[in-house]
């Protein structure tokens, strides 16, 4: 039953490309139905000033879409002695990330809605799309819910797409899933509004269709959302298993590790992972060095023996900090040695063993840190090719037309591959094929040089 609703001046507010969709699908439909919808206006935040010396100012994307369509543009951040146009009835907040306060909602005759891009309750909180990544969720979706007067995500759910009616694409991005969830969340939001689900008395839907929770395991919860910060990206014991995920949900990922420096032999950098893969089956592709490789799904489940007959072994380590109360009796914390305590290298085991720990470094570079050796694998050199210092050292740097797999390194236990990487500091700022590279330690040879 469709439930009848004054026709609606909406103030809609957002920021990025997200809440751009929707305000996308609010216009077309003031445009197909003007009597639901009579007018528009838009509150972003304010722009931030980037660039060299601080001079440009970069707007939110719908900023820029509000001004191209002719809308009336606020900037605010903050609605405290803020007074909205009087003849508004209906707020809409998607992805904005600013409390809208019970003053205002008060002041409008339907109050708010939000759209958000989880099935509510689960993942409530600003980072739904990447943690829907991280936990490896298998279904999502998107629900409509109005705005709570004393905290965000807690309204009352109005609408949401079925428990199972957004699968997760397999190696998914965040931008993956942002926009495949965008544009259904568009159209959330402009059904409702045409069903008049913001007319009172509204009905929550949530128990009934989610009583069962069917887009979860059995070992899943519902869990929050929670903001992503940057140290999330940084490669530890704990988070090394979902390496991949943390890749594809929050952006490249990155570690430390030994930088051999003739002055500095504690000497440490940062290596920040451009291009990983997080799906072995790609070791088997018709392009890598063995040629074309299996392809069904029992077929890609390689076995320890595929490993050693197609692979060298070494040990890719990282540094970590080790937690507060294992570092606590340090004397000196680790990030005053080495070059720059925002960098990092890395350093490998032997080729010729099977993966195990490298001998360790200088106990004065151990103060505070511990070790993650991962178990890797790099692809055998084909037979007949030359395997000369100089032919290597050429095809690392990508002067090589050997096979475009041979720049890979394969870690099992996580589930992925890596390739390009960038390691930071002066003259260290160049992105290098392979890291395999630093296969290079072992034989005596510093690749940093």
């Amino acid at each position: 039953m469709v439930k009848k609703s004054d026709p609606l001046r909406i103030l809609f507010c957002g920021s990025d490309d997200f809440s751009c969709a929707s305000l996308k699908a609010l216009i077309a439909e003031q445009r197909d139905n003007p009597s639901l919808i009579r007018s528009i206006d838009v509150v972003v935040r304010p722009g931030k000033r980037t660039g060299r010396g601080l001079k440009q100012t970069t707007r939110p994307p719908l900023h820029y879409l509000a001004n191209s369509l002719g809308i009336n543009v606020y900037e605010r951040d903050t609605f405290t002695g803020w007074d909205m146009p009087r003849d508004i009835n209906l707020i809409v907040a998607v992805s904005f990330g600013l409390f809208v306060p019970p003053r205002l909602l008060q002041q409008a005759k339907y109050g708010g809605l939000n759209v958000h891009p989880s099935l509510l309750p689960d993942f409530r909180g600003p980072a739904p799309l990447q943690h829907t990544i991280l936990q490896a969720r298998q279904f999502t979706g998107v629900s409509l819910q109005t705005l709570d007067h004393k905290a965000f995500d807690h309204g009352v759910i109005l609408s949401q797409t079925g428990p199972e009616a957004v699968p997760v694409p397999n190696n998914c991005t965040y931008q993956m899933l942002h926009d495949i969830l965008a544009p259904k969340g568009a159209e959330l939001l402009r059904n409702g509004l045409r069903e008049g689900l913001h007319v009172p008395p509204l009905q929550d839907v949530s128990r009934k269709d989610h009583q069962s929770r069917q887009h979860l395991s059995p070992t899943d919860a519902i869990l929050h959302a929670p903001k992503i910060t940057k140290s999330q990206q940084q490669i530890t014991r704990d988070n090394a298993h979902i390496m991949g995920r943390v890749h594809n949900a929050i952006g490249p990922v990155w570690f430390f590790g030994h930088a051999p420096h003739r002055n500095n032999p504690l000497s440490r950098k940062r290596v920040i992972v451009n291009e990983l893969d997080a799906d072995l089956s790609l070791a088997f592709s018709p392009n890598a060095a063995s040629g074309t490789g299996p392809t069904s799904d029992t077929e890609k489940q390689l076995s320890q023996t595929d490993w050693e007959r197609d692979f060298d072994p070494m040990t890719l380590t990282l540094i970590a900090k080790r937690p507060v109360s294992a570092a606590a009796t340090s004397a000196t914390d680790p990030s005053t040695t080495g070059d720059d305590d925002t960098g990092a290298s890395l350093a490998a085991g032997s080729e010729d063993a099977s993966p195990a720990a490298p001998s360790e470094p200088s106990l004065e570079l151990e103060r505070g840190c511990e070790h993650v050796h991962l178990k890797a694998w790099v692809r055998k050199v084909p037979a007949g090719d030359s395997s000369s210092q100089d032919s290597r050292r050429r095809r690392w740097l990508g002067h090589s037309l050997e096979p475009h797999d041979m720049d890979y390194v394969y870690l099992p236990d996580q589930g992925c591959r890596l390739r390009v990487v960038t390691v930071s500091g002066g003259k260290q700022q160049l992105a290098r094929q392979a890291l395999t590279k630093s296969r290079y330690l072992t034989e005596g040879h510093d690749v940093f040089q």
